[in-house]
Protein backbone atom coordinates (compact mmCIF):
# COMPACT_ATOMS: atom_id res chain seq x y z
CA UNK A 1 0.00 0.00 0.00
CA UNK A 2 2.99 2.30 0.96
CA UNK A 3 4.18 1.67 -2.93
CA UNK A 4 1.02 2.81 -4.29
CA UNK A 5 1.44 6.22 -1.86
CA UNK A 6 4.68 6.83 -3.53
CA UNK A 7 3.50 6.39 -7.22
CA UNK A 8 0.76 8.71 -6.32
CA UNK A 9 3.20 11.31 -5.12
CA UNK A 10 5.41 11.01 -7.75
CA UNK A 11 2.36 11.29 -10.42
CA UNK A 12 1.35 14.32 -8.66
CA UNK A 13 4.98 15.84 -9.09
CA UNK A 14 5.13 14.93 -12.54
CA UNK A 15 1.37 16.13 -12.75
CA UNK A 16 2.87 19.93 -11.68
CA UNK A 17 5.39 19.80 -13.97
CA UNK A 18 4.05 19.07 -16.44
CA UNK A 19 1.09 21.17 -16.25
CA UNK A 20 3.77 24.31 -15.25
CA UNK A 21 5.27 23.21 -18.39
CA UNK A 22 2.30 23.30 -20.46
CA UNK A 23 0.54 26.29 -19.14
CA UNK A 24 2.61 28.65 -16.99
CA UNK A 25 5.81 28.01 -18.99
CA UNK A 26 4.24 28.78 -22.42
CA UNK A 27 3.39 32.37 -21.13
CA UNK A 28 6.59 32.94 -19.73
CA UNK A 29 8.56 32.44 -22.86
CA UNK A 30 9.95 28.50 -21.71
CA UNK A 31 8.85 27.53 -24.86
CA UNK A 32 10.89 29.88 -27.12
CA UNK A 33 13.53 27.89 -26.00
CA UNK A 34 15.52 24.73 -27.32
CA UNK A 35 14.07 21.11 -26.45
CA UNK A 36 10.83 22.63 -24.68
CA UNK A 37 8.69 20.35 -26.59
CA UNK A 38 11.06 17.22 -26.27
CA UNK A 39 10.68 18.05 -22.04
CA UNK A 40 7.41 18.10 -22.54
CA UNK A 41 6.36 15.05 -23.72
CA UNK A 42 8.99 13.22 -22.08
CA UNK A 43 7.15 14.31 -18.97
CA UNK A 44 3.87 13.37 -20.31
CA UNK A 45 5.06 9.94 -21.63
CA UNK A 46 6.56 9.46 -17.95
CA UNK A 47 3.55 10.37 -16.48
CA UNK A 48 1.57 8.29 -18.65
CA UNK A 49 4.07 5.09 -17.13
CA UNK A 50 3.17 5.97 -13.69
CA UNK A 51 -0.37 6.08 -14.46
CA UNK A 52 0.05 2.45 -15.55
CA UNK A 53 1.72 1.54 -12.52
CA UNK A 54 -0.69 2.97 -10.35
CA UNK A 55 -4.02 1.42 -12.21
CA UNK A 56 -2.13 -2.14 -11.97
CA UNK A 57 -3.59 -2.12 -8.13
CA UNK A 58 -6.70 -1.24 -9.36
CA UNK A 59 -7.87 -3.74 -12.00
CA UNK A 60 -11.09 -2.09 -12.61
CA UNK A 61 -9.13 0.61 -14.13
CA UNK A 62 -6.32 -1.33 -15.59
CA UNK A 63 -8.92 -2.26 -18.43
CA UNK A 64 -9.40 0.87 -19.64
CA UNK A 65 -5.58 2.08 -19.17
CA UNK A 66 -4.00 -1.13 -20.68
CA UNK A 67 -4.14 -1.22 -24.32
CA UNK A 68 -2.71 -4.17 -25.34
CA UNK A 69 -4.36 -7.78 -24.48
CA UNK A 70 -1.73 -9.42 -22.59
CA UNK A 71 -0.30 -8.91 -19.77
CA UNK A 72 3.25 -8.75 -21.42
CA UNK A 73 1.98 -6.38 -24.20
CA UNK A 74 1.15 -4.02 -20.70
CA UNK A 75 4.61 -4.32 -19.48
CA UNK A 76 5.93 -3.20 -22.90
CA UNK A 77 3.45 -0.38 -22.78
CA UNK A 78 4.89 0.88 -19.43
CA UNK A 79 8.22 0.16 -20.24
CA UNK A 80 8.13 1.40 -23.65
CA UNK A 81 6.23 4.54 -22.74
CA UNK A 82 8.99 5.48 -19.31
CA UNK A 83 11.70 4.91 -21.21
CA UNK A 84 10.53 7.23 -24.47
CA UNK A 85 9.79 9.82 -21.64
CA UNK A 86 13.25 9.35 -19.94
CA UNK A 87 14.30 9.56 -23.63
CA UNK A 88 12.84 12.54 -24.57
CA UNK A 89 13.32 13.88 -21.45
CA UNK A 90 17.35 13.65 -21.75
CA UNK A 91 17.03 15.13 -25.64
CA UNK A 92 15.06 18.21 -24.46
CA UNK A 93 17.50 18.80 -21.53
CA UNK A 94 20.15 18.12 -23.69
CA UNK A 95 18.74 20.73 -26.08
CA UNK A 96 17.90 22.95 -23.47
CA UNK A 97 21.03 22.98 -21.43
CA UNK A 98 23.15 24.89 -23.76
CA UNK A 99 20.56 27.80 -23.50
CA UNK A 100 20.64 27.46 -20.59
CA UNK A 101 23.95 27.69 -20.06
CA UNK A 102 23.80 30.41 -22.68
CA UNK A 103 21.52 31.87 -20.67
CA UNK A 104 23.56 31.74 -17.23
CA UNK A 105 26.86 32.98 -19.09
CA UNK A 106 24.43 35.57 -20.28
CA UNK A 107 23.20 36.31 -16.59
CA UNK A 108 27.29 36.65 -15.54
CA UNK A 109 28.47 38.93 -18.57
CA UNK A 110 25.15 41.20 -17.38
CA UNK A 111 25.78 41.35 -13.80
CA UNK A 112 29.74 42.07 -14.46
CA UNK A 113 28.18 44.91 -17.18
CA UNK A 114 25.97 46.04 -14.25
CA UNK A 115 28.75 46.08 -11.44
CA UNK A 116 31.35 47.95 -14.17
CA UNK A 117 28.17 50.37 -15.05
CA UNK A 118 28.00 50.69 -11.81
CA UNK A 119 31.85 51.13 -10.55
CA UNK A 120 31.81 53.86 -13.85
CA UNK A 121 28.69 55.74 -12.55
CA UNK A 122 30.50 56.04 -8.93
CA UNK A 123 33.59 56.99 -10.86
CA UNK A 124 31.50 59.66 -12.89
CA UNK A 125 29.04 60.73 -9.84
CA UNK A 126 32.43 61.42 -7.98
CA UNK A 127 34.28 63.02 -10.38
CA UNK A 128 30.89 65.03 -10.78
CA UNK A 129 30.60 65.77 -7.32
CA UNK A 130 34.62 66.89 -7.47
CA UNK A 131 33.93 69.34 -10.31
CA UNK A 132 30.97 70.33 -8.31
CA UNK A 133 32.83 70.58 -5.44
CA UNK A 134 35.52 72.58 -7.40
CA UNK A 135 32.73 74.70 -9.18
CA UNK A 136 31.71 75.94 -5.89
CA UNK A 137 34.99 76.22 -4.43
CA UNK A 138 35.79 78.49 -7.67
CA UNK A 139 32.24 80.48 -6.88
CA UNK A 140 33.49 81.11 -3.94
CA UNK A 141 37.08 82.32 -4.86
CA UNK A 142 35.25 84.56 -7.50
CA UNK A 143 32.82 86.10 -5.12
CA UNK A 144 35.49 86.72 -2.64
CA UNK A 145 37.85 88.63 -5.28
CA UNK A 146 34.90 90.47 -6.51
CA UNK A 147 34.74 91.54 -2.73
CA UNK A 148 37.91 91.95 -2.64
CA UNK A 149 38.12 94.09 -5.72
CA UNK A 150 34.94 95.95 -5.11
CA UNK A 151 36.76 97.10 -0.74
CA UNK A 152 39.95 98.17 -3.27
CA UNK A 153 38.05 100.35 -5.80
CA UNK A 154 35.43 101.38 -3.05
CA UNK A 155 38.46 102.39 -0.65
CA UNK A 156 40.88 104.15 -2.96
CA UNK A 157 40.88 107.69 -3.28
CA UNK A 158 41.44 107.69 -7.19
CA UNK A 159 38.37 107.37 -9.60
CA UNK A 160 38.16 104.04 -11.53
CA UNK A 161 36.27 104.73 -14.40
CA UNK A 162 35.62 101.35 -16.92
CA UNK A 163 34.62 102.29 -20.90
CA UNK A 164 33.16 99.40 -22.90
CA UNK A 165 33.71 99.16 -26.50
CA UNK A 166 31.13 101.63 -27.43
CA UNK A 167 32.47 104.32 -25.15
CA UNK A 168 29.53 103.70 -22.86
CA UNK A 169 30.41 104.03 -18.96
CA UNK A 170 30.40 100.11 -17.32
CA UNK A 171 31.75 101.01 -13.80
CA UNK A 172 31.71 104.01 -11.43
CA UNK A 173 32.93 103.79 -8.27
CA UNK A 174 32.53 105.72 -5.10
CA UNK A 175 36.02 108.28 -6.06
CA UNK A 176 34.78 109.12 -8.89
CA UNK A 177 31.47 109.96 -7.73
CA UNK A 178 33.05 112.65 -5.43
CA UNK A 179 36.04 113.85 -7.56
CA UNK A 180 33.25 114.36 -10.41
CA UNK A 181 30.01 114.99 -8.57
CA UNK A 182 27.87 112.89 -10.26
CA UNK A 183 26.25 109.56 -8.71
CA UNK A 184 27.22 105.92 -9.73
CA UNK A 185 23.36 105.65 -11.18
CA UNK A 186 23.91 108.93 -13.30
CA UNK A 187 26.97 107.69 -14.65
CA UNK A 188 26.37 104.74 -16.01
CA UNK A 189 24.98 103.81 -19.60
CA UNK A 190 26.29 107.78 -20.28
CA UNK A 191 28.65 108.21 -23.30
CA UNK A 192 32.17 108.46 -21.50
CA UNK A 193 33.67 111.27 -23.96
CA UNK A 194 30.11 113.47 -23.51
CA UNK A 195 29.85 113.15 -20.27
CA UNK A 196 33.52 114.79 -18.79
CA UNK A 197 35.38 115.55 -21.90
CA UNK A 198 36.04 119.05 -22.13
CA UNK A 199 34.63 120.34 -25.27
CA UNK A 200 37.86 121.69 -26.53
CA UNK A 201 39.27 118.41 -26.23
CA UNK A 202 36.54 116.34 -27.86
CA UNK A 203 37.45 115.91 -31.52
CA UNK A 204 41.12 114.73 -30.19
CA UNK A 205 39.73 111.89 -28.21
CA UNK A 206 37.20 110.79 -30.84
CA UNK A 207 39.68 110.84 -33.25
CA UNK A 208 41.84 108.66 -31.09
CA UNK A 209 38.93 106.21 -30.23
CA UNK A 210 38.23 103.95 -33.27
CA UNK A 211 42.38 102.25 -33.32
CA UNK A 212 41.35 101.27 -29.89
CA UNK A 213 38.12 99.77 -30.70
CA UNK A 214 39.98 97.74 -33.15
CA UNK A 215 42.93 97.11 -31.42
CA UNK A 216 42.70 98.35 -27.66
CA UNK A 217 45.59 100.39 -28.59
CA UNK A 218 46.37 104.12 -28.36
CA UNK A 219 48.98 106.87 -27.88
CA UNK A 220 47.44 107.11 -24.48
CA UNK A 221 47.23 103.30 -23.46
CA UNK A 222 49.28 102.39 -20.81
CA UNK A 223 50.38 106.12 -20.18
CA UNK A 224 49.95 108.93 -17.40
CA UNK A 225 48.38 111.57 -18.41
CA UNK A 226 47.75 114.98 -17.24
CA UNK A 227 44.26 116.34 -18.82
CA UNK A 228 41.12 117.92 -17.50
CA UNK A 229 37.36 116.81 -16.95
CA UNK A 230 34.16 118.55 -16.55
CA UNK A 231 32.44 118.10 -13.26
CA UNK A 232 28.68 118.18 -12.60
CA UNK A 233 28.94 121.91 -11.62
CA UNK A 234 30.45 122.13 -15.16
CA UNK A 235 34.11 123.36 -13.84
CA UNK A 236 36.99 121.62 -15.55
CA UNK A 237 38.99 119.71 -13.06
CA UNK A 238 43.15 118.68 -13.53
CA UNK A 239 43.51 115.14 -13.19
CA UNK A 240 46.17 112.88 -13.74
CA UNK A 241 44.89 109.89 -16.39
CA UNK A 242 46.36 106.45 -16.78
CA UNK A 243 44.53 104.67 -19.11
CA UNK A 244 44.90 100.57 -19.98
CA UNK A 245 42.71 98.04 -22.09
CA UNK A 246 41.32 94.86 -21.38
CA UNK A 247 39.41 92.35 -23.69
CA UNK A 248 35.92 91.39 -22.24
CA UNK A 249 34.09 88.50 -24.25
CA UNK A 250 35.77 89.45 -27.52
CA UNK A 251 35.46 93.26 -27.00
CA UNK A 252 38.42 95.91 -25.79
CA UNK A 253 37.14 98.00 -22.75
CA UNK A 254 39.17 100.60 -21.70
CA UNK A 255 40.12 101.04 -17.52
CA UNK A 256 41.11 104.96 -16.66
CA UNK A 257 42.58 105.58 -13.13
CA UNK A 258 41.97 109.49 -12.63
CA UNK A 259 43.38 111.55 -9.52
CA UNK A 260 42.58 114.30 -8.65
CA UNK A 261 45.18 116.75 -9.46
CA UNK A 262 44.26 120.34 -7.62
CA UNK A 263 46.26 119.70 -4.66
CA UNK A 264 49.69 118.90 -6.55
CA UNK A 265 48.83 121.75 -9.37
CA UNK A 266 48.17 124.11 -5.85
CA UNK A 267 51.48 122.73 -4.47
CA UNK A 268 52.97 123.29 -7.88
CA UNK A 269 52.23 126.41 -8.05
CA UNK A 270 53.30 127.14 -4.88
CA UNK A 271 56.81 126.36 -5.71
CA UNK A 272 57.10 127.57 -8.91
CA UNK A 273 55.99 131.24 -6.89
CA UNK A 274 58.86 130.38 -4.60
CA UNK A 275 61.35 129.84 -7.40
CA UNK A 276 59.73 132.58 -9.70
CA UNK A 277 58.10 135.67 -7.32
CA UNK A 278 59.06 137.28 -4.54
CA UNK A 279 57.53 136.49 -1.56
CA UNK A 280 57.14 140.11 0.06
CA UNK A 281 56.23 141.96 -2.74
CA UNK A 282 54.74 139.67 -4.98
CA UNK A 283 56.02 140.83 -8.46
CA UNK A 284 59.18 138.24 -10.19
CA UNK A 285 62.23 137.18 -8.21
CA UNK A 286 65.63 138.87 -9.32
CA UNK A 287 66.07 135.38 -10.99
CA UNK A 288 62.94 134.97 -12.78
CA UNK A 289 62.77 138.50 -14.15
CA UNK A 290 66.43 138.29 -15.27
CA UNK A 291 65.64 135.10 -17.47
CA UNK A 292 62.45 136.69 -18.49
CA UNK A 293 63.79 139.78 -19.72
CA UNK A 294 66.77 137.75 -21.23
CA UNK A 295 64.37 136.03 -23.72
CA UNK A 296 62.20 139.11 -24.57
CA UNK A 297 65.35 140.85 -25.90
CA UNK A 298 66.98 138.22 -27.64
CA UNK A 299 63.13 137.63 -29.53
CA UNK A 300 62.94 141.47 -29.99
CA UNK A 301 66.43 141.41 -31.57
CA UNK A 302 65.36 138.68 -33.37
CA UNK A 303 62.54 140.34 -35.27
CA UNK A 304 63.94 143.70 -34.95
CA UNK A 305 61.52 145.29 -32.64
CA UNK A 306 62.27 148.10 -30.02
CA UNK A 307 62.83 146.43 -26.18
CA UNK A 308 63.66 148.99 -23.25
CA UNK A 309 64.59 148.79 -19.73
CA UNK A 310 64.06 150.92 -16.49
CA UNK A 311 65.81 150.54 -13.31
CA UNK A 312 64.13 152.03 -9.96
CA UNK A 313 65.67 152.81 -6.66
CA UNK A 314 63.01 154.05 -3.95
CA UNK A 315 65.01 156.99 -2.60
CA UNK A 316 65.81 157.13 1.55
CA UNK A 317 64.62 153.89 1.80
CA UNK A 318 66.95 153.03 4.88
CA UNK A 319 66.01 156.23 6.68
CA UNK A 320 62.22 155.04 6.42
CA UNK A 321 63.64 151.19 8.20
CA UNK A 322 65.49 153.35 10.38
CA UNK A 323 62.81 155.78 11.23
CA UNK A 324 59.39 153.54 11.43
CA UNK A 325 61.31 150.16 11.46
CA UNK A 326 61.26 146.97 8.98
CA UNK A 327 57.61 146.33 9.42
CA UNK A 328 56.81 149.66 7.78
CA UNK A 329 59.36 149.40 5.44
CA UNK A 330 57.88 146.39 3.95
CA UNK A 331 54.63 147.85 3.65
CA UNK A 332 56.49 150.74 1.61
CA UNK A 333 57.76 147.91 -0.36
CA UNK A 334 54.69 146.77 -1.44
CA UNK A 335 52.73 149.95 -1.78
CA UNK A 336 55.57 150.87 -4.34
CA UNK A 337 54.91 147.74 -6.56
CA UNK A 338 51.49 147.82 -6.59
CA UNK A 339 51.87 151.65 -7.26
CA UNK A 340 54.33 150.52 -10.12
CA UNK A 341 52.31 147.67 -11.57
CA UNK A 342 49.45 150.19 -11.79
CA UNK A 343 50.63 151.87 -14.71
CA UNK A 344 52.14 148.70 -16.61
CA UNK A 345 50.81 147.64 -19.33
CA UNK A 346 50.26 143.51 -19.30
CA UNK A 347 53.11 142.67 -21.95
CA UNK A 348 55.03 144.92 -19.52
CA UNK A 349 56.54 142.56 -16.18
CA UNK A 350 58.42 143.95 -13.11
CA UNK A 351 61.12 142.64 -10.55
CA UNK A 352 62.75 142.74 -7.81
CA UNK A 353 66.56 142.90 -8.10
CA UNK A 354 67.24 143.41 -4.35
CA UNK A 355 66.36 145.47 -1.12
CA UNK A 356 64.83 148.68 -2.78
CA UNK A 357 66.42 148.01 -6.00
CA UNK A 358 63.69 147.18 -8.99
CA UNK A 359 63.78 146.85 -12.66
CA UNK A 360 60.99 146.71 -15.51
CA UNK A 361 61.14 145.49 -19.10
CA UNK A 362 59.02 146.45 -21.82
CA UNK A 363 59.05 145.04 -25.25
CA UNK A 364 58.17 146.92 -28.20
CA UNK A 365 59.03 149.88 -27.04
CA UNK A 366 61.30 152.82 -27.67
CA UNK A 367 63.51 154.87 -25.29
CA UNK A 368 61.32 157.87 -25.93
CA UNK A 369 58.62 155.58 -24.69
CA UNK A 370 60.02 154.47 -21.92
CA UNK A 371 60.86 157.56 -20.71
CA UNK A 372 57.29 158.83 -20.70
CA UNK A 373 56.09 155.52 -18.73
CA UNK A 374 58.98 155.92 -16.55
CA UNK A 375 57.86 159.55 -15.48
CA UNK A 376 54.33 158.42 -14.78
CA UNK A 377 55.52 155.81 -12.44
CA UNK A 378 57.76 158.80 -11.02
CA UNK A 379 55.07 161.00 -10.29
CA UNK A 380 52.61 158.01 -9.09
CA UNK A 381 55.17 157.17 -6.25
CA UNK A 382 55.72 161.29 -5.37
CA UNK A 383 52.08 161.30 -4.92
CA UNK A 384 51.42 158.06 -3.23
CA UNK A 385 50.84 157.68 0.59
CA UNK A 386 52.09 154.95 2.80
CA UNK A 387 49.60 155.54 5.88
CA UNK A 388 50.95 153.93 9.02
CA UNK A 389 48.57 154.13 12.70
CA UNK A 390 47.58 157.45 11.54
CA UNK A 391 50.99 158.46 10.09
CA UNK A 392 51.52 159.24 6.81
CA UNK A 393 54.99 158.54 4.97
CA UNK A 394 55.81 159.96 1.52
CA UNK A 395 58.57 158.38 -0.66
CA UNK A 396 59.90 158.81 -4.11
CA UNK A 397 61.70 157.15 -6.82
CA UNK A 398 64.89 157.54 -9.16
CA UNK A 399 64.75 155.89 -12.66
CA UNK A 400 67.04 155.58 -15.16
CA UNK A 401 65.99 154.02 -18.47
CA UNK A 402 67.98 152.90 -21.55
CA UNK A 403 66.81 151.34 -24.98
CA UNK A 404 68.55 148.46 -27.06
CA UNK A 405 70.39 148.65 -29.92
CA UNK A 406 71.83 145.75 -32.86
CA UNK A 407 74.89 145.63 -31.35
CA UNK A 408 73.42 145.18 -27.70
CA UNK A 409 73.80 142.63 -25.45
CA UNK A 410 72.04 142.10 -21.84
CA UNK A 411 75.16 143.13 -20.05
CA UNK A 412 75.86 145.94 -21.57
CA UNK A 413 72.12 147.20 -21.25
CA UNK A 414 71.69 146.55 -17.73
CA UNK A 415 75.17 148.14 -17.21
CA UNK A 416 73.72 151.19 -19.17
CA UNK A 417 70.51 151.22 -17.59
CA UNK A 418 71.96 151.22 -14.10
CA UNK A 419 74.55 154.06 -14.66
CA UNK A 420 71.54 156.57 -15.51
CA UNK A 421 69.80 155.41 -11.95
CA UNK A 422 72.81 156.25 -10.51
CA UNK A 423 73.01 159.94 -12.54
CA UNK A 424 69.46 160.55 -11.61
CA UNK A 425 70.37 159.78 -7.93
CA UNK A 426 73.34 161.76 -7.56
CA UNK A 427 71.67 164.57 -9.51
CA UNK A 428 69.13 164.93 -6.53
CA UNK A 429 66.93 161.97 -6.83
CA UNK A 430 63.40 161.94 -7.84
CA UNK A 431 63.79 161.95 -11.42
CA UNK A 432 63.98 160.09 -14.70
CA UNK A 433 67.67 159.56 -16.33
CA UNK A 434 68.39 157.77 -19.34
CA UNK A 435 71.21 156.40 -21.39
CA UNK A 436 71.31 155.85 -24.87
CA UNK A 437 73.27 152.71 -26.30
CA UNK A 438 74.35 153.63 -29.88
CA UNK A 439 75.26 150.84 -32.35
CA UNK A 440 79.05 150.96 -33.79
Amino acid sequence: MSDIVLEIIRAIIVSGIFIYLWIVGGKGGISKQKGWINILFGFGLILFGMFIDITDNFPILNQYIIIGDTEYQAFLEKVVGSLFGFILLAVGFWKWMPTVIKLKITERELKESLDNLELRVDERTAKLQKKITEHKLAEEQLLEKKETLKVITESTNDAIIIMNNGGIITFWNTAASNMLGYSKEEALGENLHEFIVPERFLNAHLSAFPQFQKTGKGNAIGTTLELYAIGKDHIEIPVELSLSSIMIEGEWFAVGIMRDNIERKKMEEKLRRLATIDSLTNINNRRYFLDLALKEMNRSKRYGHPFSLIMLDIDHFKKVNDTYGHSVGDQVLIDFCDTCMKELRESDFMGRLGGEEFAVAIAECDLEGAAILAERIREAVASHTVVIDNEEIHFTVSIGITQMWQDSDWNSMFESADNALYKAKNNGRNQVQSAEIKPV
